[in-house]
């Protein structure tokens, strides 16, 4: 019975095989397809190697902030932040709603003031009849005017409303952006920082569940377990050594979430972009706790 049950292990382990390489072979079709190169060309993944040790973000320099609870909470008010400043969409939002806010100003100024003309003009007469010399032949003429449209006060009225109505509604749409660009930092942050401890905790896992499959294999060895106690340590011990290679994955996916959020990728930044980055984050982070409302802490 053993060596029928080894016989479906095998053939289970085969099948499963068969179909991750069908699964692989698929994404890399897809990914050559989006490429625009050869769809048949073949591929050789590199591991990117993750210490759990230290925070892979802007050269490790922001690893103390994850082993201190409060240094991780002002690490995320500080993204949430500077998010806000940086985000594509809040710039924009802003900068409308301040051109707006100019037309209003400037349409309310006009419905007290009117409109100002002056003009200057100079004529020469060449030839005066009769001719008389203690005249100067020059004409000078100014002339100033002021003009206040007394029948257009709906038509100003219902610009100034129009263009307010367009910088309350910007204003809604800037709070609305700046709502899911604060949830969105968040969101990532969070992920973030439950998949980076994830990492040490998989790989202690693995760990140990190697050390249990040499210990069920000896006593296998020794006719102290049956075969269906081997074959559930060697499926655990593969599980947990594959959970702790995805765990180093699934924690870059969240750091790119995260830079994507904070629109910051360090691979686009300048050595003294990157010091200024870490500059503002640690000041952040080792600032003192803000003194509490009506007395000192």
């Amino acid at each position: 019975d053993e060596v029928l049950r080894w016989e479906a292990e095998v053939a289970r382990r085969r099948s499963a095989l068969l179909d991750r390489k069908a699964l692989v072979d698929i994404q890399r079709i897809a990914l050559n397809q989006v490429l625009g190169i050869d769809q048949g060309r073949l591929w050789d993944p590199q591991d990117i190697p993750v210490d759990p040790e230290t925070f892979s973000f802007v050269g490790g320099r922001l690893t103390r902030a994850f082993h201190d609870g409060r240094g991780v909470e002002r690490l995320e008010e500080f993204s949430v932040q500077f998010a806000l400043e940086n985000a594509p969409e809040m710039r924009f939002l802003r900068r409308q709603v301040e051109s707006r806010g100019l037309q209003l100003e400037q349409r309310q100024r006009r419905w007290w003031l009117p409109s100002f003309w002056a003009d200057f003009s100079y004529d020469y007469d060449i030839a005066r009849s009769p001719e008389l010399p203690e005249l100067d032949k020059g004409v000078y003429q100014l002339q100033l005017q002021g003009v206040y449209p007394l029948f257009e006060g709906g038509a100003r009225s219902r610009e100034i409303k129009r263009v307010d109505s367009e910088v309350r509604r910007l204003g809604y749409e800037l709070e609305q952006a700046r709502q899911l660009v604060e949830r969105r930092t968040r969101t990532s942050f969070e992920r973030m920082r439950a998949s980076f401890p994830t990492i040490m905790l998989n790989r202690m896992a693995a760990e140990s569940a190697s050390k249990n499959l040499a210990i069920v294999r000896d006593q296998y060895a020794d006719g102290l377990v049956n075969v269906t106690d081997l074959v559930s340590a060697q499926v655990e011990a593969f599980n947990a050594e594959s959970a702790a290679a995805v765990a180093n994955y699934v924690f870059l996916l969240d750091l790119l979430a995260y830079q994507r959020s904070l629109s910051w990728f360090e691979a686009t930044k300048t050595p003294d972009e990157r010091t200024e980055f870490v500059r503002q984050a640690t000041v952040a982070i080792t600032a003192p706790p803000a003194a509490p409302e009506g007395g000192t802490k």
